[in-house]
This record gives C-alpha cells, structure tokens and sequence, in this order.
C-alpha cells in the first residue's frame, strides 16, 4: 500500500467513532483508490451516502491497513531476534 493511501486511510479512520458526518465522496474515492475497479465488471464503486455502506468501507480499509503495519511490525521483531541470536552465538 502507498504512502498516500495509507495517509488518506489514517485522516478518514477518525469518522468510525466521530459523530461528525463523514466526508462521503473522500471515503469512496480512497474506497476506489484502495479497492481498484472490480475485475469482474471493471466498474468501480459508485458514490454514496448510505452510512452503512461508508462505514463498511472505512472499516475494511482500516482493518486491511492494520493487518499491513502488524505483519510489518512481525518482520522486523522477527529480523531484530535473528540478528540478536547470530550476535550471541558469536560471541
């Protein structure tokens, strides 16, 4: 995932639990920008303000960018023993 997008996708995941109104057309466009047209139909996702329908999409966004940046976090915890093992078998 892009830089970008995952910016996009943080500033957005505060209207899961703001009361505020979500900004509609910014989720579906990230929603498009994430999701890419449907390989199917080649048709992508059109605008909305149904609060379901956004707030299914935030949330999937949400939920694919934290499963990004744990097994991100589980790479370098993992790498980080690794190096700390060959270090001790060194010495």
């Amino acid at each position: 995932m892009k830089q970008e997008l995952k910016k996009k996708i943080k500033e957005l995941e505060i209207y899961l639990t703001s009361p505020k109104p979500a900004p509609s057309n910014k989720i579906v466009d990230t929603y498009n920008e994430f999701k890419g047209p449907d390989p199917k139909t080649g048709r992508t996702q059109p605008y909305t303000s149904c609060g379901s329908c956004l707030r299914r999409m935030l949330k999937e966004m949400v939920n694919a960018l934290k499963k990004e940046n744990a097994e991100r976090t589980k790479k370098a915890r993992e790498a980080k023993e690794a190096k700390e093992k060959k270090k001790e078998e060194a010495v």
